[in-house]
This record gives C-alpha cells, structure tokens and sequence, in this order.
C-alpha cells in the first residue's frame, strides 16, 4: 500500500530537536511549578500559550535553578533565558528570597563577563491570577531578545569588538 514520502530535514538540522529549536528566536523558561505554573494553566484554559515559541522546564523550586543551569542552556544555543519564581509571600518552599537575588547578581556578573547582554535573561515572579502578565511578559521579552539577536548578527566581526565593554 501507499505510504507517505519521509521528508528529509535540511542539511545540518536535527530532525528530533524540539520545534524552538528549528529556527527563530531560542528561548528556555525555567519555570516553578507552583505559581507560575497555576498562571500558564490559566492561559491553557483560554485557549491561549503562555510561553510562545519558547520551551519550558518545570521545577519544583526555581531555587534549585542554579547559575549552572542558566549557563548551560545558552551553551546548548538558548538566546534567552526566563527565571520565572512564586512571589515571596507565596513560595511553598520556603526559598530564601535574599540568598536568591545574590545568587543573581552573581548569574548576572559572569553572563556580563561572557559578552551576555543582560537583556537576554528575564526574572520575575508571577501570582497564580496573572497569565496575561506573564504571556505578555514573555512575549516582550521574546521580541527583545530577537530584535538584539538580528542587530548582534549584523554586526562584522571587528563592529562587535568595538561595541564591546
């Protein structure tokens, strides 16, 4: 009988990469599984998806989301990266709020060391009843890491030297 021609990926892609990979703007979102995840569900519900393009991990506390972890996911080829937490008042977990901003300023001071624009990491903490907030948050931040990812990518090699720090 019939069957169905297999169509070939292109030259150099991986057919079983997950559909963020397969081209546009790479975002990971690194997401607790608590509130923010109570607000994706609540853009699932109305048909909408939280996080566009991008592709979600759950976490139990994103306090167990380390520095090497978001490091790891722009080695892999991440343009950006969300750190997505329960507000303060609403972790189940008990994280320690002030020892996780530490945490981030020093995330932020190796990404900076590496030539990581600050504009591709994204953290903030969502209540159960903002899906909207964090889909239009997401999306933002998607648009501004592509937008800094296509001028970054127009630049010759000796431009990027220049614009450096």
């Amino acid at each position: 009988m019939g069957s169905k021609p297999v169509k070939k990926p292109a030259r150099g892609q991986n057919p079983l990469a997950p559909p963020f990979l397969q081209g546009g703007t790479r975002i990971i979102i690194f997401s607790c599984q608590w509130t923010p995840h109570y607000a994706f569900q609540s853009l699932y519900r109305r048909g909408r998806r939280g996080e566009g393009d991008g592709m979600r991990v759950l976490t139990a506390c994103i306090g167990r989301v380390g520095e090497d972890l978001v490091l790891e996911a722009f080695r892999q080829g991440a343009d950006g990266v969300a750190v997505l937490s329960c507000p303060p008042e609403l972790c189940r977990h008990g994280l320690d709020h002030g020892r996780f901003q530490a945490r981030l300023a020093s995330l932020r001071a190796i990404l900076a060391t590496l030539g990581i624009p600050a504009e591709h990491l994204l953290v903030d903490a969502f209540h159960p009843h903002e899906g909207e907030r964090l889909a239009d948050e997401i999306a933002a931040f998607a648009a501004r890491v592509a937008a800094a990812t296509a001028t970054a990518a127009d630049r010759t090699p000796s431009e990027s030297r220049e614009a450096a720090p």
